[in-house]
């Protein structure tokens, strides 16, 4: 192995990307948590139109221009004219990897832990040193601050705070409108593992994301998964918490936050191995989370 694929990921060569709508007070405190991390790059990415053109919008937008002055990279863009859930998001993850090659993902209702970046990129290093490719995730259903914190490898890619290679993204299709979506799963190993009641699951919801591209950009995404045989890490314990749940802003949370969904007692451990136990287990705690029965 030469020195190029064996260099660990730094901080410098990974693009942060922060996601807000038009809830000012959930982006400040996305702010407040990542400027005390060791975030070198980072674009802030403001979505919801006319909506969000606020005074609050205003003094949260100036606030994040003077926590984050002195970082080799910072940019803000507040769009003009709502894009919509889907086409912000994988427009702007796509314009980040165009000049990182890594790049990590937060929402604005996501609350972070302190070690959430340098784990981030702990995942993306443990990736590449096992020639996996997949996700990196910071959530996981398992709740708990007081114990050691370990990688471990789930079939389902969660996009609560997580992370990508340039080369991952670039193979996400978001409009499977031409895609022969059964002849391509066919062919992955990963989704013969899946029984009869999962697979027709699964096959409904692809279908309906390829009959409406712009209703969610998620479920495309675990169609890669399915398909490419993703090695995805999570964590044990989680280190995020979803904050976008009974709120009417939210577009596809607006309903009751699951009982497995927190934000407290976020796990803060650095974490640099993968675990090797329990996957039984974890897989359980997943199928339940995804309703996969």
């Amino acid at each position: 192995m030469n020195n190029k694929q064996s260099a660990q990921i730094s901080i410098n060569q990974v693009g942060v990307l922060l996601l807000g709508f038009n809830r000012p007070e959930l982006l400040k405190k996305r702010i407040d948590e990542i400027s005390n991390t060791e975030v070198k790059n980072l674009f802030i990415s403001i979505d919801g139109g006319s909506s969000s053109q606020t005074q609050e919008m205003e003094k949260v937008k100036s606030y994040a221009q003077i926590k984050f002055s002195k970082l080799d990279h910072f940019s803000l863009n507040h769009h003009e004219s709502n894009l919509g859930l889907v086409q912000h998001i994988t427009r702007e993850i796509s314009k980040v990897v165009n000049i990182y090659e890594y790049i990590i993902i937060v929402e604005d209702d996501i609350k972070i832990s302190a070690n959430f970046i340098k784990n981030m990129i702990n995942g993306l290093n443990v990736m590449k040193k096992d020639n996996m490719n997949g996700i990196v995730s910071g959530y996981s259903p398992l709740h708990l601050r007081i114990l050691k914190n370990k990688w471990r490898v789930s079939r389902y890619p969660f996009i609560w705070g997580w992370a990508c290679t340039r080369e991952t993204w670039g193979m996400y299709i978001n409009d499977l409108s031409k895609v022969d979506i059964e002849l391509n799963l066919e062919k992955s190993k990963l989704w013969q593992e899946f029984n009869q009641a999962q697979k027709a699951k699964w096959l409904g919801l692809f279908r309906k994301a390829q009959n409406n591209p712009l209703n969610t950009w998620d479920i495309q995404l675990a169609y890669l998964s399915f398909c490419k045989e993703f090695t995805n890490l999570t964590p044990v314990f989680s280190f995020i918490g979803n904050e976008g749940f009974n709120d009417p802003r939210a577009v596809h949370t607006k309903g009751k936050k699951p009982h497995l969904v927190t934000t407290q007692n976020l796990n803060n451990t650095i974490i640099t191995k993968k675990t090797k136990h329990f996957s039984k287990i974890f897989d359980k705690f997943d199928r339940y989370l995804m309703n996969d029965f």
